[in-house]
């Protein structure tokens, strides 16, 4: 048996089968999804990626009307339950019984029709492109993090091709060590040098 979870309220839901007539379907869910919804409004349902389903343009008695031929997710959909009307100017307007439905399913604000009364409604799309982008680069910055960890396990505490700042003492001290017995060779051997051109005098 086909199931799918209406959410609505304050995270509430309840379980429909979905293999049954539309107008059945929209019958049921205002009688248990009260008082959030009444018997006179026009109901339908939105998937959690914004796409409406349109069952109630197809509430009307024809036989074989299933409302499972409609839906995106057929069997454990997960939907949201909406009340349409129509604003000043004749518009229709989704607007979802499902509280901070737009804080929770922020994608759903780019393909429904929802009133910027509703709560989180005004988050325009830059806000939206602004928090991806900060989402982004706060995985990425993660993933760099756990690059250079790894980098340091295989490396022994080390980073691999970035000498450590002992290694530079130690290196510096190596070249100052070359430096002095440089130094003191040819300093000798302008004294061998000294001596036996005396000699030869």
């Amino acid at each position: 048996m086909t199931f799918i979870k209406v959410m609505f309220g304050d995270n509430l839901e309840v379980m429909v089968n979905p293999d049954c007539h539309v107008t059945n379907l929209l019958e049921n869910l205002r009688r248990r999804c009260e008082p959030v919804c009444k018997d006179t409004d026009r109901i339908d349902l939105s998937d959690t990626r914004g796409h409406l389903q349109n069952l109630s343009t197809h509430n009307y008695n024809q036989p074989g009307n299933c409302a499972a031929l409609y839906l995106t997710q057929k069997d454990r959909g997960q939907y949201i339950l909406l009340k349409i009307e129509n604003d000043d100017k004749g518009k229709e307007q989704h607007i979802p019984l499902l509280n901070k439905a737009c804080l929770m399913f922020p994608q759903i604000l780019d393909s429904l029709q929802i009133p910027l009364w509703v709560e989180g409604a005004n988050q325009n799309s830059g806000a939206r492109k602004l928090n991806k982008l900060k989402l982004a680069t706060r995985l990425s910055m993660a993933v760099s993090h756990d690059r250079k960890q790894n980098r340091l396990s295989m490396s022994g505490g080390k980073v691999k091709g970035r000498p450590s700042s002992e290694e530079k003492k130690e290196k510096l001290a190596g070249q100052r060590s070359t430096s002095i017995a440089s130094a003191g060779y040819e300093k000798k051997a302008r004294k061998l040098s000294r001596s036996n051109t005396k000699s030869v005098l």
